[in-house]
């Protein structure tokens, strides 16, 4: 059957929302919800197209899609998050200003709190600890390390240009994968 370009992205989009269903679904260990998804996924694959050649031109449209999304959410995601610590900065900015309203008031007035609008306001304080930049400075009871260990892959990849042999334990795997342009 021949689809229009408006039902193929409906199905695209299907398949997306598919993807993300069958990722949440394995990640709860869900075996009876993935087959369901798995199921409609075939069903869909098999509506795309008849041969195998249309198949993978068809899926390479799903891919390149999916791709798409994700460098947009991915981009979307910077923007956000710049977003979110403006916000954050321009909350320290309006605290920053409402605590010297009240300072103010205080040294004008005399009073510690104030009522407008329904809403009391008033001035606390508390501790904070100032330390010194270096951790060395500080009691060792009262430092928390946390080792992270990664994987160099850059480091790697000169050693492999120089024909350093692998470690033990290390191995090179042959994988098979699709490319295309």
């Amino acid at each position: 059957m021949d689809y229009t370009s408006r039902e193929i992205v409906l199905m695209q989009n299907r398949l997306g929302f598919l993807f993300e269903a069958g990722a949440d679904a394995a990640e709860r260990e869900d075996h009876e919800e993935l087959a369901r998804i798995d199921e409609e996924v075939e069903s869909i694959y098999a509506e795309l197209a008849g041969g195998v050649p249309e198949k993978l031109v068809a899926l390479r449209h799903v891919v390149r899609r999916i791709e798409a999304e994700t460098a947009d959410i991915r981009e979307q995601e910077k923007i956000l998050a710049v977003a979110r610590r403006s916000r954050e900065k321009g909350v320290d900015r309006l605290k920053g200003w409402m605590l010297s309203l009240l300072q103010g008031h205080r040294m004008t007035h005399s009073e510690t709190t104030l009522k407008a609008g329904g809403y009391s306001f008033w001035t606390a304080t508390t501790q904070r600890l100032l330390k010194p930049d270096d951790p060395a400075l500080w009691p060792p009871e009262w430092r928390k390390v946390k080792t992270e260990v990664r994987f160099d892959t850059a480091a790697f990849k000169e050693d492999q240009k120089a024909g350093v042999a692998l470690p033990d334990g290390f191995a090179m795997e042959a994988v098979e994968g699709v490319r295309f342009r």
